[in-house]
């Protein structure tokens, strides 16, 4: 059974946003959500521990929703979505032990970003043009390597995770792929976000010239990008910049009205309409701000924060010494810089790549 999960998990995997299911305005499903459902059932019926950092959590995310005078059915799916995959962690903890399960998964994974990056080779090829999906509530891109994930900036960092995966593989000719893949996305954030990976990479495991061999190299990748007339090529556009800021002021005014405990991890989209007085639900954004920390703070108040926090050092100090922890430190890292302009901390495939980086890093009791 648990083969059979974590195969049909990375075979949905590459698909990105071109299997979800829009069941009514607002609500979507994703193949990936049922299959780290299943997991998390899977955990549970197991009787598997589920570590009480993960569960104090999930009671911070929930708590102030306990309060609406109804119940969000819209939001609540976030908060079935961020309890599945906090149980997907769980999951491959439990059920991927040996050295030979870890290996064949990483390297499985690492192998499905790869094709992740080929298909997006293909679209940029053959589909350069995707401003018409702007009619279907996704921003119009042109002459940019987009992929399935529909979006630059999403398809951008799992690329940068993958190329910390290939990193720590030391496999050089995956690296480079995806390093010159990476620079076709366009993606600044995602720039920044490989950019700090990297200066953490060199200092851990001092390889400062390597680090800045591989930097000359995405630099040089950059300068050499093709211009065409699109504004989404334009590296000093300012455009996006204006639209983060908005985004974060919104976000901050949020925070204002709930600093403390937030308004409810699954009810950002239902904050907007009441403190912002906006109703756009059918925006693939209402769901969050375009910061994760400004997002956690908005949704769980600085109660959350801390309590998030605190997750992250308790799953970090059960690492145990091996690749799969520095991947995941480098990762993590150039994942907290990227969500400083994307509320990627919380999309759906990034949160499986680190849960299974992270199940993997956990040592066991032998250790």
């Amino acid at each position: 059974m648990a083969n059979a999960l974590i195969f049909l998990y990375l075979v949905i995997f590459p698909f990105g946003q071109l299997l979800r299911i829009n069941l009514a305005q607002g609500i979507v499903l994703q193949p990936l959500d049922i299959v780290t459902f299943i997991a998390l059932i899977y955990v549970i019926i197991k009787k598997q521990t589920f570590p009480k950092y993960l569960i104090y959590v999930l009671i911070a995310f929930i708590f102030p929703s306990l309060f609406l005078p109804k119940l969000n059915v819209v939001g609540l799916m976030y908060f079935f979505r961020l309890a599945a995959n906090l149980g997907f962690f769980v999951f491959i903890y439990h059920n991927f032990k040996g050295g030979k399960d870890k290996k064949l998964i990483f390297n499985s994974l690492l192998a499905v970003i790869t094709v992740v990056a080929a298909i997006a080779w293909l679209q940029y090829f053959f589909i350069p043009d995707l401003r018409a999906l702007k009619v279907l509530g996704w921003d119009d891109h042109l002459f940019r390597l987009i992929g399935t994930f529909l979006d630059p900036t999403f398809t951008g960092i799992i690329l940068v995770l993958g190329f910390f995966m290939a990193l720590g593989k030391k496999s050089l000719w995956l690296v480079l792929f995806l390093l010159v893949t990476i620079a076709f996305t366009y993606s600044r954030a995602s720039y920044l976000a490989l950019g700090g990976g990297l200066m953490l990479y060199a200092l851990w495991q001092k390889k400062y010239l390597q680090s800045a061999v591989l930097i000359l190299i995405f630099g040089v990748s950059i300068i050499l990008l093709p211009r065409p007339a699109s504004e989404g090529v334009q590296l000093m556009r300012t455009k996006s910049i204006g639209g983060r800021v908005t985004s974060y002021s919104q976000a901050l005014k949020i925070i204002k009205a709930s600093p403390v405990f937030g308004v409810g991890f699954n009810n950002y989209c239902w904050a907007r309409q009441i403190y912002l007085k906006t109703h756009d639900l059918g925006s693939h954004s209402c769901g969050g701000s375009d910061s994760s920390l400004l997002n956690i703070l908005a949704t769980s108040g600085v109660i959350g924060l801390l309590v998030f926090l605190t997750m992250v050092s308790e799953i970090w100090q059960r690492t145990g010494h091996t690749m799969y922890r520095l991947v995941l430190g480098w990762c993590f890292t150039a994942l907290l810089i990227h969500a400083l302009f994307s509320n990627s901390l919380f999309y759906p495939w990034v949160m499986g790549v680190l849960a299974v980086i992270a199940g993997l890093a956990i040592r066991n009791r032998k250790q």
